[in-house]
């Protein structure tokens, strides 16, 4: 069941491969500001205007010389007539770093159980030491994830 939980959040919350290229094309929230200011035929006094502060101000986001609030970003994409989108986009598939830390994980407590019992003479077979490792990362990724961490 947590596996299947897993891949449905893995599947919502896709990879930045999935990203549409026009996305990725945007450029820096600054360049963004400027451009679609510049499409309205605005300038900077005007911009500066709606959102209640200084065109210094326009300037200084426009040329990414200052860290904006989310607030003032809020404030510019509402003049603007935009959305301000927020999101968290893992660099890779969700499922795929948990498989990679589970399997990782089983490895390293597998070879150690395997050492020691290689040391009391009684070290399993290949099958039996490969089939341990899968059964450990399954229950890792159903049961203790949090142990990945």
């Amino acid at each position: 069941m947590e596996k299947l939980k897993l891949l449905q959040i893995s599947e919502r919350f896709k990879s930045v491969k999935h990203i549409p290229g026009w996305i990725k094309g945007l450029g820096s929230c600054s360049s963004q500001i400027k451009s679609i200011r510049e499409a309205f035929g605005m300038t900077q006094k005007q911009l500066a205007k709606r959102i209640k502060s200084t065109q210094i101000i326009v300037s200084r986001l426009e040329s990414n010389e200052t860290n904006p609030t989310i607030e003032t970003l809020t404030k510019v994409a509402d003049a603007l007539n935009c959305e301000l989108i927020i999101s968290f986009i893992p660099k890779i598939e969700i499922d795929a770093v948990v498989d990679k830390l589970a399997d990782d994980t089983a490895e390293k407590l597998v070879n150690q159980s395997v050492a020691n019992a290689a040391m009391e003479l009684q070290k399993p077979n290949k099958k039996i030491i490969k089939h341990s490792k899968e059964d450990l990362k399954n229950d890792l990724i159903n049961n203790r994830r949090s142990s990945l961490w």
